[in-house]
């Protein structure tokens, strides 16, 4: 009776990952029609009610993909291994393996989003896990700085350039996953992680740099913030006038 049970078990576990890789592939297809769950069980030699009683339903199917190669490539882990990283690196860390993903699923997600439009079902399918990669980013913004991770804004800035669509306009540079994990990197890093301020004296001024950006102020007032501050236009004024 236990090998019985065993042999079914492992027959079921088979067809399982028999109909996966056929969704996967059919999905895949950038030549592929309509598909329904009789293409997939035709692509993985089983019957279509065997795909119904393992899955229930295509939306269900769709996500179990979704779930398979998510959890193959750590898109639900971003940001595992990175907390001994600065929130910097963290980023890119992140980047990557995002980027990586996009291209590696690139003809998956191309369909899924496309469908998306016409179907309310795998539309709530993707917004479902586009707001766990959300809560992802939302966490590297805290730790960044702690006031970001109520930043809305900020945060619905950075999932949107960083997800599939916009890295699927990239062109040529989509085919490079790495290449475009840097250039978002540098596109966004200075909103995530701000450069911090600093002082910068000079023989007559002194500078405080803020976020990137030199604010210059004069020594001749830095000890008495009351005394004025003659424009070079009004000193030349008084001596023309003596």
């Amino acid at each position: 009776m236990g090998r019985r049970t065993g042999a079914r078990a492992r027959a079921a576990a088979d067809s399982r990952a028999r109909v996966l890789a056929a969704a996967r592939a059919v999905l895949s297809d950038p030549a592929g029609l309509a598909w329904g769950m009789e293409t997939v069980a035709a692509a993985a030699g089983v019957t279509r009610m065997t795909v119904y009683n393992q899955f229930g339903s295509r939306t269900a199917l769709i996500e179990a993909v979704l779930d398979q190669v998510v959890a193959r490539d750590r898109m639900d882990q971003l940001l595992d291994g990175t907390s001994e990283l600065d929130p910097a690196d963290a980023l890119h860390a992140a980047l990557v393996t995002t980027c990586r993903f996009w291209h590696a699923e690139r003809p998956l997600l191309r369909r899924l989003f496309a469908a998306a439009y016409a179907e309310p079902a795998v539309a709530a399918l993707l917004a479902r896990r586009e707001g766990w990669r959300r809560d992802q980013f939302a966490s590297l913004l805290g730790r960044a700085a702690s006031a970001l991770h109520e930043d809305s804004a900020l945060l619905d800035l950075l999932v949107a350039v960083t997800s599939f669509p916009a890295y699927d306009h990239l062109g040529p540079t989509a085919d490079a996953p790495d290449v475009a994990a840097d250039l978002l990197h540098r596109l966004i890093r200075e909103l995530v992680v701000p450069e911090p301020t600093t002082r910068i004296a000079g023989p007559d001024s002194e500078g405080v740099r803020v976020d990137g950006r030199l604010q210059l102020r004069g020594k001749a007032g830095r000890d008495d913030p009351a005394a004025p501050t003659e424009h070079p236009r009004d000193e030349q004024t008084r001596h023309s006038s003596t």
